[in-house]
């Protein structure tokens, strides 16, 4: 928000099936053609999907129960295996609309600040070397990112969080390019894990869950 035109993609930390913002800031901004994407929506496709979701995502262990034996998991540790799908171009669907009118920011601010301290401090005791050494007292974190030694230390911690129900990750997808040229950006890939910061997550659940380790 702090340039003239920004974007941003709340379905990553809201939990919405679809949806993104344009920010236009300056009134010397001149857009001059959005072209009209498509009518069609997901909804009630998504809808649904959404509503089965956050019934999962109630309890805790059919998170993990789902995760561990009904899906497979994303090839991580692989640059060139693993790709995030690509989302398609269609306009906000109702039910993605609603809720993005009526959430409360500074609630999923505490909520998602209070989670990345906790995996700070896990993170830490693990031996691990966090990304960012502050957190931006406005910021919504997506994730909690660390360093690890290196490749064979990620698939460890990819392993760890699957059987676990934490959906431990690693990102972003790179460009082909980068991959096959291995360019100095693959190294960091290579030691990059990110621990998951969800809406589902509770302070104290995530915390007795992590005494166990």
């Amino acid at each position: 928000t702090f340039g003239d035109i920004g974007t941003s993609s709340p379905r990553k930390s809201l939990d919405l099936p679809s949806g993104g913002l344009l920010f236009l800031n300056s009134s010397t901004t001149t857009l001059l053609s959005l072209e009209r994407l498509s009518d069609f929506s997901p909804f009630p496709v998504s809808f649904l999907k959404e509503w089965i979701k956050r019934l999962v995502k109630r309890n805790h262990f059919l998170v993990a129960l789902v995760r561990k034996y009904f899906r497979n998991r994303p090839p991580y540790w692989d640059p060139m295996e693993f790709r995030e799908p690509e989302i398609p171009d269609w306009w906000m669907d109702p039910f993605s609309d609603r809720l993005l009118q009526n959430v409360e920011l500074s609630t999923i601010r505490h909520q998602r600040q209070s989670i990345y301290r906790i995996w700070e401090e896990f993170v830490l005791k693990s031996g691990l070397t966090p990304v960012f050494t502050d957190l931006a007292p406005g910021a919504i974190p997506l994730s909690f990112p660390a360093y690890t030694s290196g490749s064979k230390a990620n698939r460890l911690w990819f392993d760890w969080g699957w059987k676990n129900g934490f959906n431990v990750y690693s990102w972003p997808t790179l460009p082909e390019s980068v991959v096959e040229e291995e360019r100095p950006a693959l190294q960091y890939w290579k030691r990059l894990v990110c621990f998951p910061i969800e809406s589902w997550m509770n302070e104290r659940w995530l915390q007795e869950r992590l005494k166990r380790f």
